[in-house]
């Protein structure tokens, strides 16, 4: 690192001695700059207002957005409008095109030429062509702070016989256990040996909590006594009441939670269930689940596309009953006495709730699997009647209380809602799958690409859906077939800052769109612009929460951990006192970043991250290089995944040098100071006569290049073997100055069949190493640079050559992306269905 440091200062005071750097320049206006520009206007796609919306500069200087984005905006690789994609329009051209944009090419000859600027849907989802959902009605800041108050939820199980029924429900429990603290079983003296059998199995495991009553106690007296075992497990924990002949479903104790907390007086929330009565769906009484789907699929798309509203009941229903503690201790058990063997002692507790100034509502969006009476059957007419007596007995208004709200239009749309859910045709009825929100920053580089990759691959099992923030505008977008479809957008009156790094308003608006979508999971690939209070609600609604590490950005804001000087300073300042360059945030964003704020910036992620439940990322010393820095995260589950490509085919573009001729060397990927252009800067100008270096990709402007350095732009992913096969380079460079967690353009190197050259540090010496494709320079200096291009390229090319195409047909046939997603789906069941005593 001091030999990389000394050399990149050397070149730079070089280079600025020499050479007077190049302004950045508008485009020059030509004859064909009023045509383009009036076209540009004119476009279907420019969205003037959108521009200046999200280039504020250009709107407080009150420019025109067109010729703005004309001779600046394209040039900058400013966005000109949501939608365009910029790659897959880059795919379609057979050749590179002379404008400062793929947007521009598009709007001065693309359209006419019939190019399209995005891809569109061969297939479109089930939920595209339903009718409108209403808004959720929860005050999702109240909500969010009622249910971070209250966590704990018990499960209490009444058991009477009927083992089957109680092994599928323990065993549907054991899955979708999410938020359950400890489930409580009550054996109410069952005669059957094979229940007492069955929960002496389950005891081994402290999650379930098994007791079996002297004598018989009744329905009511078993619940009583589950209650008050929760009541000593924990005082403030909420309770269910499930019966033993229930199958529980993804998500059915979080919609609960998040109907039960929706205000302060609700004291029950029942879910819809198949057989329950008036609480079915979509008719009252017994349904059976329809021919397209399963239980778990049908309660998926209740979830998902239930109605959003929460109708006010009477009484809830106690097949399965969440009971809000401070209701319980406001109110009570059950009447053990007056409903000893159950069908009444629900209905009494909701009266005197309701008389007391509670509520109780439905959450459509929460089922369970009822096959209903597996304990008492034939005895369940008579235990009916004597209880609806007692009801009536003591409250009179019971029975048009109950008419009135089962015949309200609240319950009416939400059964007309589970109808056209039900009728989905099997073709739409198997799209359903879990919902994953992926966060991403930037929308273009190797980490969103990485993400679309994976979304791609995991497209058969899981819906997934992103969320963009650019610090003032949040967006959720749905992706799918290499579509990007925007969903709910919203622009925060006040935007996130670097600093505090938090926004009560985004966290609002977001926590509410993760409950209009039912997500299930959220997979944050990266933080920057977004608010960290993210991490918080998501644990707070109950969602399995996973981190990815692809740079540093967790560590200091510089991301490359990379000072003032270019020195790599591995998330401990360097003694030297001047101001790192920081990325991502504008340039005032941090005033005393380096010895100061980068302490309070550590301190910040080092208390939100201990938030999520499992960490990834892409290599070894990424990952110890984190868990140095935050030692506290050591007791997380932490994952190495690296990232998998697919290729239609492989290639071997790379040329023997023959004797006398000039080394080509193709430095491909977006170069700048940190990815090695002083490195080859100087190279290039020092043994211009030995040396031809090309690079594929976007130059920063930090330093100015020899002419001997042939630029070609930015490509297309697809145009890569295309580009490799006109240059035939000799080798591959990629010299970033700072240890990379990963490096696609050395896959994509090494898939074109070409040995690379490296600096020793980072996922590039490490995979170098591993697989043999190519030279690491010892010290990274510029002298052992130059020793190991002009010598041992020439002497030992055949053996590198010949890793490349080892690795080719061995490892990088096996890593493909959907080897990748199968990786990533194994860690998100790991989150999804750990038990959390």
């Amino acid at each position: 690192m001091v030999a990389i440091r000394q050399s990149i200062l050397r070149i730079l005071k070089r280079w600025f001695s020499r050479h007077k750097p190049a302004p950045v320049a508008p485009q020059a206006v030509t004859a064909t700059t009023p045509s383009l520009l009036s076209k540009l206007e004119h476009s279907s796609l420019f969205d003037a207002d959108w521009y200046l919306t999200h280039n504020p500069d250009v709107a407080a200087a009150g420019m025109n957005a067109a010729l703005h984005y004309l001779h600046h905006g394209a040039i900058e690789g400013r966005v000109p409008c949501p939608g365009f994609d910029e790659d897959y329009y880059l795919s379609q051209l057979k050749a590179p095109n002379g404008y400062a944009s793929a947007f521009l090419h598009y709007v001065a000859e693309g359209e006419n030429a019939g190019l399209k600027p995005y891809r569109t849907w061969s297939n479109t989802p089930w939920w595209w062509q339903l009718p409108a959902n209403p808004a959720l009605q929860s005050d999702i800041a109240a909500l969010l702070q009622r249910l971070h108050q209250h966590r704990a939820v018990m499960v209490v199980i009444p058991v009477f016989n009927a083992v089957k029924e109680l092994e599928r429900c323990v065993q549907a429990l054991s899955v979708y256990h999410s938020g359950v603290a400890k489930v409580i079983l009550v054996d109410d003296a069952s005669p059957d040996e094979a229940v007492s059998q069955f929960l002496a199995k389950l005891k081994v495991n402290p999650w379930f909590y098994c007791v079996k009553n002297a004598s018989n106690l009744g329905f009511s007296g078993a619940v009583n006594r589950g209650m008050a075992l929760a009541a000593e497990f924990d005082s403030s924990a909420d309770v269910v009441l499930l019966n033993s002949d229930t199958e529980v479903t993804a998500g059915w104790l979080r919609q609960l939670r998040y109907a039960a907390y929706s205000a302060d007086n609700i004291a029950t929330v029942t879910p819809v269930s198949n057989n329950a009565g008036a609480f079915s769906v979509p008719q009252a009484g017994d349904n059976a689940i329809p021919d397209a789907f399963d239980i778990n699929r049908f309660s998926r798309i209740c979830a998902q596309g239930g109605s959003n509203d929460y109708p006010q009941v009477p009484t809830g229903h106690g097949f399965c009953l969440y009971i809000r503690r401070v209701a319980l201790d406001a109110l009570g058990y059950f009447d053990a006495e007056a409903f000893p063997r159950g069908y009444g002692e629900e209905n009494d507790f909701c009266m005197r709730a309701q008389r007391a100034g509670w509520l109780h509502l439905i959450a459509p969006r929460a089922f369970v699997y009822h096959q209903r009476s597996a304990s008492f059957g034939a005895d369940k007419t008579t235990l009916l009647a004597q209880g609806r007596q007692i009801i009536d007995q003591r409250y009179p208004e019971y029975t048009g209380l109950v008419r009135s709200a089962f015949s309200a239009e609240p319950i009416i749309n939400m059964r007309k809602r589970a109808a056209l859910l039900a009728a989905l045709p099997v073709k739409q009825a198997l799209q359903i799958r879990p919902r994953v929100l992926f966060v991403i920053s930037t929308r273009s580089g190797g980490t969103p690409q990485t993400n679309q990759d994976l979304m791609q691959a995991l497209a058969a099992q899981l819906e997934c859906f992103v969320l963009h923030s650019d610090s003032s505008t949040v967006t959720l977008q749905h992706y799918a077939e290499g579509i990007y479809t925007d969903l709910q957008q919203h622009r925060l009156i006040e935007p996130v800052q670097a600093v505090s790094h938090v926004s009560t308003e985004y966290d609002t608006v977001v926590a509410g769109w993760l409950l209009q979508w039912a997500i299930e999971l959220v997979h944050v690939r990266h933080l920057a612009w977004h608010s960290l209070g993210l991490l918080q609600v998501v644990k707070t609604l109950d969602l399995p929460l996973v981190h990815s590490f692809h740079d540093f950005y967790t560590l200091c804001p510089s991301v490359k951990l990379l000072d003032e000087n270019n020195t790599y300073c591995a998330a401990s300042c360097t003694s030297s006192t001047g101001q790192c360059k920081h990325e991502l945030w504008p340039v005032d964003a941090f005033s005393t970043l380096k010895h100061n704020q980068v302490y309070d910036w550590q301190q910040l992620f080092a208390k939100q991250l201990k938030l999520c439940d499992a960490f990834v990322t892409t290599n070894s010393q990424a990952k110890a290089l984190i868990l140095d820095k935050y030692p506290q995260l050591n007791a997380t589950p932490f994952s190495v995944i690296e990232h998998g490509r697919d290729f239609n085919r492989w290639e071997s573009l790379a040329c023997m040098p023959a004797a006398g001729e000039k080394i080509r060397i193709l430095c491909p990927g977006n170069i700048s100071v940190a990815k090695g252009l002083a490195l080859i800067a100087e190279l290039a100008d020092v043994y211009a006569d030995t040396l031809e270096i090309h690079i594929l990709g976007k130059v920063s402007n930090e330093l100015v290049l020899p002419a001997n350095v042939v630029q070609h732009g930015g490509y297309a992913r697809e145009q890569f073997l295309t580009y490799v096969s006109a240059i035939k380079p000799h080798c591959g460079a990629v010299l970033s100055v700072w240890p990379e967690t990963w490096c696609h353009t050395l896959t994509e190197l090494w898939a074109a069949g070409v040995p690379v050259i490296g600096l020793p540090f980072g996922a590039v010496a490490q995979r170098i190493n591993q697989h043999g494709g190519g030279w690491i320079v010892p010290g990274g200096s510029i002298g052992n640079l130059a020793e190991v291009v002009l010598h041992q390229v020439a002497t030992s090319w055949k053996q590198k050559q010949q890793a490349v195409l080892n690795w080719q047909q061995q490892y990088g046939k096996q890593q493909t992306c959907r080897n990748m997603a199968l990786q990533y789906l194994s860690l998100y069941k790991s989150v999804m269905l750990t038990i959390k005593s």
